[in-house]
C-alpha cells in the first residue's frame, strides 16, 4: 500500500518538474503559475501520505529490532535539505546548527526523521514571509541527552488551545481562522515517536502572535543498550526508513 500511494505522487512530481523546466516546450506565465499550484498541492499530499503511513506504523507498534545508532547532526542535515525548498517557497530563512557529532541516539532513523520533519515544517508553515526559523541541536553530556530545538516567530498558538495540541486532528483556532492548510496529525505523531518509541520528551511553548518553540529531548546512545539484545548496531543509514 505504501508503494501504491507513493508511486503516483513520484510520477506527478517528475512530470511537473519536466514541464516547469520547459523540456516539453515553452510555457506562458499563466501556465507556470498553474504548475506551481500543482507542485504545492503535490507536496501537501505527499506529506499527508507520509503522516498516514507513519500513523499506521505507530498503531502496529515499532519494534526495537529496527533501532540503531542515529547521528543527530546527520538527521538535521537530512531534514533541512528536504525542507529547504518549502522554506524558499515561503520566503523563510533557516538558521541551522547541526550540533556536535557526538550527539548520537538509539532509534529508528526513518521515524525520527519524520518527527523532526513534522516539527520543522510546522514552524515554516506558520511563519510569516521574511521570517526566520531556527533549528539547533546540542549535547547535554552531564544529563546524557541530545536536544533538538526548533523555534519560529510566527503566528503562535492561542493559550486556550495549548492543552489540546497533541490530540489527533486538533488544529489551533488561529490556524483554521487563517485557512492555513493542515491535518492536525503532525504534532501528535511527533510526540508518539519521541516519547512512546524512543524514551524521550517533546515539549512545546508558544505565545500567540509571537511564535513557538518545540524541544525534542532524547537519551544518548549507550552501547550497553543493545548489547545482547539482538538489535541492529549498524550505521544509521542501514536502518529501516519509512519513506523508502
Amino acid at each position: 500500500m505504501s508503494h501504491e500511494l507513493r508511486t503516483p505522487l513520484t510520477s506527478i512530481s517528475g512530470y511537473v518538474e519536466l514541464l516547469a523546466e520547459e523540456d516539453a516546450g515553452e510555457l506562458t506565465v499563466q501556465q507556470h503559475g498553474m504548475l506551481e499550484v500543482i507542485q504545492r498541492n503535490t507536496g501537501r499530499l505527499r506529506s499527508l501520505v507520509e503522516d498516514v503511513i507513519t500513523l499506521s506504523r505507530i498503531e502496529r507498534g515499532v519494534t526495537k529490532a529496527h533501532h540503531s545508532a542515529v547521528a543527530i547532526h546527520a538527521l538535521i542535515a537530512r531534514v533541512t535539505e528536504e525542507l529547504s525548498p518549502l522554506a524558499d517557497d515561503n520566503a523563510i530563512q533557516l538558521e541551522i546548527d547541526n550540533g556536535p557529532e557526538a550527539a548520537i541516539v538509539l532509534g529508528d532513523q526513518g521515524s525520527l526523521d519524520r518527527a523532526v520533519i513534522n516539527i520543522l515544517s510546522n514552524a515554516i508553515k506558520f511563519s510569516r514571509p521574511g521570517g526566520v526559523v531556527s533549528i539547533r541541536a546540542r549535547l547535554d553530556q552531564d544529563a546524557g541527552r541530545a536536544v533538538i530545538t526548533c523555534q519560529d516567530h510566527g503566528i503562535g498558538i492561542p493559550a486556550h488551545d495549548l492543552a489540546d495540541l497533541f490530540t489527533r486532528f486538533f488544529r489551533a483556532s488561529n490556524a483554521t481562522d487563517q485557512a492555513i492548510p493542515g491535518t492536525g496529525l503532525g504534532l501528535s505523531i511527533a510526540k508518539q515517536i519521541v516519547e512512546d518509541h524512543h524514551g524521550g520528551q517533546l515539549r512545546l511553548s508558544s505565545v500567540e502572535a509571537k511564535g513557538t518553540t518545540v524541544v525534542i529531548d532524547l537519551p544518548l546512545y549507550e552501547p550497553a543498550q543493545i548489547a545482547g539484545a539482538g538489535w541492529n548496531d549498524s550505521e544509521s543509514d542501514d536502518v529501516f526508513d519509512i519513506r523508502t
